[in-house]
């Protein structure tokens, strides 16, 4: 004998799932840090003859001027951070992912401290990786449990 549903009562949805879990925050959080990340990107990428703050290297280092894209990006991903963080039990595969951060953050501090070209593009694409991943661990699990069959 099957159920039907009552007029006006909806099943739960994956959206639904998603609110419920928080996995909602984590989504909100990306498009922040999207967004904040391409506005400070935008003011950092604005040449200004200011002297630097400090050097990173012969060719790399934040001036006065580049503070208040750098706080842009930061705040957009603290957004994008925390929910991930929060929620950091529902991520397999943590070791890996916190190995995959590790070896970028290594290459970018090594080829902005050696100018060492566009090597600092391996390194941030890596980062990324890491954290996509593990936003999408979050996201998934929060609306699906362990039903992932790979």
């Amino acid at each position: 004998m099957s159920e039907s549903i009552p007029d006006g009562v909806h099943p739960p949805s994956v959206f639904s799932n998603l609110l419920v879990f928080g996995a909602a925050f984590v989504v909100r959080g990306l498009f922040t840090w999207l967004i904040l990340s391409a506005a400070g990107v935008g003011v950092v990428a604005v040449p200004d003859d200011t002297p630097r703050l400090l050097s990173l290297s012969e060719g790399h280092g934040p001036s006065l001027a580049d503070l208040p894209g750098f706080a842009l990006v930061m705040v957009g991903w603290f957004a994008f951070l925390l929910p991930i963080w929060r929620n950091r039990s529902l991520i397999k595969a943590r070791g890996l992912l916190a190995s995959v951060l590790a070896v970028g953050v290594t290459i970018l501090i090594w080829s902005v401290s050696a100018d060492a070209g566009n090597w600092w593009m391996l390194g941030v694409a890596l980062m990324v990786l890491a954290q996509l991943s593990a936003a999408g661990w979050v996201v998934w699990r929060s609306a699906f449990g362990d039903d992932l069959q790979l």
